[in-house]
């Protein structure tokens, strides 16, 4: 199994720079089925696309939703992740 980090580069450094982002239905309700969590999909990898960060897993249950995304070094939580998290 192939255990080397894949890096990128930019003028400043190399970086591998990850963020795993989970977030519930409120009272973790069964409310994420059919066209809502393809919509939903959807509706991450627009946001994703515009924010400039990559999607490399995501996951949509019933009742939550997993995303693990790789973004730039500029981008830090609040200004790139956030509105994936607010979409």
């Amino acid at each position: 199994m192939d255990r080397t980090v894949k890096t990128k580069k930019h003028s400043g450094g190399v970086y591998n720079l990850n963020y795993h982002i989970v977030w519930c239905v409120k009272r973790r309700q069964e409310a994420l089925l059919g066209g809502i969590a393809e919509d939903t999909k959807i509706l991450l990898k627009e946001v994703c696309d515009q924010t400039d960060c990559e999607i490399k897993a995501l996951e949509v249950m019933p009742d939550h939703v997993h995303i693990f995304v790789g973004a730039k070094p500029t981008a830090t939580p609040i200004t790139g992740i956030t509105p994936v998290a607010e979409a």
